[in-house]
Parts: structure tokens; C-alpha cells; sequence
């Protein structure tokens, strides 16, 4: 897993105090995230635009911007 992933985490529970359920859903929500920008054409670079991609592949998956 990637190393800045799992120190965000950890920054969430230590700094934050985020529940282990916050931490969970984090953590899934980001990861699903880098697979999807790692299927992305270009160099990987997480910009605007590559969020924005992302977003747009939630909603034509169905899922709310609450989601």
C-alpha cells in the first residue's frame, strides 16, 4: 500500500482522533481513488483535472456527490 496513504491514516487517528469507522472509509475511499487514477492515461500526477475525472466516474456509477 502506498506509504502517504497510511500516513494520512495514521495523522487522521493521531491528530484528528478519527473513528476506527472514519479511518475505514478513508482509507477505501483513497484507494479506490489511486486505482483509479492508476488506470488513467498520463503520469499519475493527482492535479484538478484528475479529480475531476474521478468524480465524473462516481456519477455515472450512480453514486451521489454525498456519497
Amino acid at each position: 500500500m502506498d506509504q502517504r496513504l497510511e500516513d494520512y491514516i495514521n495523522f487522521l487517528a493521531a491528530q484528528r482522533g478519527a473513528s476506527v469507522h472514519t479511518l475505514r472509509g478513508y482509507r477505501q475511499d483513497l484507494i479506490q481513488f489511486l486505482q483509479y487514477s492508476a488506470s488513467q492515461p498520463g503520469d499519475g500526477a493527482i492535479d484538478r483535472l484528475r479529480v475531476r475525472g474521478y468524480l465524473a466516474w462516481l456519477a455515472q456509477r450512480g453514486l451521489r456527490k454525498s456519497s
